[in-house]
């Protein structure tokens, strides 16, 4: 019953990423009470996203030369969500020069206070 739905999810709940069961967490911010998880893990993730919710960012830079024109980047971890467009815009007018290896560092951001490290997802010669 507390499994993945189809749709919105209730107001005041977070589905729940963590496992493929996809929670709808409610956090009753009254009594601190948490429900509808299968799990601890989705009980934590609720209570971060209420306190100060964390993003992974996954998207793509653009490459000097002929195709592939992109390669693939994600962070090196989970940063303030409230951070995402700013990182976005500092990664928009970069361009990479080849080749390109798995786990190769294409850049790196300061993001209030905090350096995350963008990291290649694929190889490009």
């Amino acid at each position: 019953a507390s499994g993945m739905v189809k749709g919105l999810p209730a107001p005041g709940s977070v589905t729940c990423p963590i496992c493929p069961r996809g929670c709808q967490v409610i956090l009753d911010e009254s009594s601190g009470e948490c429900s509808g998880n299968n799990c601890p893990r989705g009980e934590a993730f609720a209570r971060q996203e209420k306190e100060h919710p964390l993003r992974t960012l996954t998207t793509t830079l653009k490459l000097e030369g002929t195709l592939p024109l992109l390669v693939s980047v994600r962070s090196d971890k989970a940063f303030a969500k409230e951070y995402l467009m700013e990182a976005m815009e500092k990664l928009r007018p970069l361009t990479i020069q080849r080749p390109v290896r798995i786990g190769d560092v294409l850049a790196e951001l300061d993001l209030g206070g905090e350096r995350v490290k963008m990291l290649a997802g694929e190889d490009i010669d």
